[in-house]
């Protein structure tokens, strides 16, 4: 089993690096990363973490593969990359700077962004949780300007509860809300 896992992984990284941004199986290749990146061994971990790290630094992938991108990234980082303690945030980063560009999408290209979208906001704030405070108010800033121009209204509400959600995990971000009548010094 740990050689056909092997081998499959050495036919993704073939898409990703022939490929690259222009092959159609690049966001099922993807996909697949981000599903079966836990089980993978800790020699083609830094290889896997190469690849995605130059496909972030690529900038001209469909949106969908590039949050699928960082979602890859992030549990690779959680499972077989933790025992590497890399840095995630070119990764976390990487996630900021797409945001925005959800919005401009069509209705249908949205449906299938929002929810990848969604997937790398929680691999990156719910299932780990030390980042800074300033990170976390910028991206529920973020979130908040991005869910006031989605069109759909279970976009808007997907993106809006996950700012509460955050805010909620680092409870100092509730002081954002707040008017500065209210606080006390």
């Amino acid at each position: 089993q740990a050689k056909i896992l092997e081998d499959i992984f050495v036919t993704f990284f073939r898409i990703i690096r022939k490929g690259g941004s222009n092959s159609p199986l690049l966001p099922v290749t993807m996909e697949c990363i981000a599903r079966y990146s836990h089980l993978i061994n800790m020699e083609l971990v830094c290889d896997l973490l190469e690849a995605l790290s130059s496909l972030v630094r690529a900038d001209n992938l469909p949106l969908e593969s590039s949050f699928q991108c960082a979602v890859a990234a992030l549990r690779t980082l959680r499972g077989p990359g933790a025992a590497l303690q890399m840095d995630d945030s070119e990764y976390v980063a990487h996630v900021y700077k797409l945001l925005p560009r959800v919005v401009s999408c069509s209705l249908d290209v949205q449906d299938q962004v929002v929810p990848v979208a969604m997937e790398s906001l929680r691999e990156a704030f719910v299932v780990r949780r030390e980042h800074s405070l300033p990170r976390a108010a910028a991206f529920v800033k973020r979130m908040l300007t991005v869910a006031t121009t989605l069109v759909r209204s279970e976009h808007t509400l997907a993106m809006l509860s996950f700012a509460r959600l955050i805010s909620n995990r680092y409870g100092t971000l509730s002081q954002l809300a707040d008017s500065g009548e209210d606080r006390v010094l």
